[in-house]
């Protein structure tokens, strides 16, 4: 019996001096520092040359509406011819014209071809053949009518302005201008289309 409890207690020191089991060796965490770039957008740099804005695209200017005809002042101040001819089968009695001699006088027609047009008055200016310099654009009246677009016109050396009918030689130039009701100017002929067409002379030739 005692010796089976000597036994006993050898054993029990021999476990109690065992060396412990080896335990497994945890690792620390490793901490990795991760460095996150965010890239910085700057605000888009602004133009240093910046066009002028467009300059504004200029517009024709309005046509002026007619003005009234004037009674003893030059055509310059009418309104231009515009459209189609409102006067047709326009004649002319002859193409000379003299303040002493055979024919004095020259006879005008015309017809219109529009109901608006109740009036229709006669301009005209001398031009000088030698110099070419012109009178300003006078008056000659107005042509008489028979209510139905029909007009006449007997126009005489006399009816031309004693400030330049004593020319000698040069050229009678005219122009018709047609009224409407209201008396503005409804139509003229251009200034240019009866040019050199009449002789006008003061002494017999």
């Amino acid at each position: 019996m005692k010796k089976l409890l000597f036994l006993v207690l050898i054993f029990a020191l021999t476990a109690c001096g065992a060396a412990p089991a080896a335990q497994p060796i945890v690792q620390p965490p490793m901490i990795v520092e991760v460095t996150v770039v965010v890239p910085v957008t700057s605000a888009p740099a602004l133009p240093t040359d910046v066009p002028p804005p467009a300059a504004p695209v200029a517009t024709e200017a309005p046509v002026a509406a007619p003005t009234e005809a004037p009674e003893n002042t030059p055509t310059a101040t009418l309104p231009p011819a515009v459209g189609a001819d409102q006067l047709v089968d326009i004649t002319r009695s002859g193409d000379t014209l003299s303040l002493k001699c055979s024919p004095s006088q020259l006879v005008f027609t015309a017809k219109s071809v529009s109901p608006y047009i109740v009036q229709v008055d006669i301009y005209y200016r001398m031009v000088d053949k030698v110099t070419g310099m012109s009178s300003q654009w006078y008056a000659g009246g107005k042509m008489d009518t028979d209510g139905k677009g029909n007009f006449t016109r007997t126009f005489s050396a006399l009816d031309i302005s004693p400030d330049v009918r004593v020319r000698e030689n040069g050229w009678f130039e005219y122009q018709f201008v047609a009224l409407a009701k209201d008396g503005n100017a409804f139509w003229r002929s251009p200034k240019g289309r009866y040019e050199q067409q009449v002789s006008y002379t003061k002494e017999c030739p």
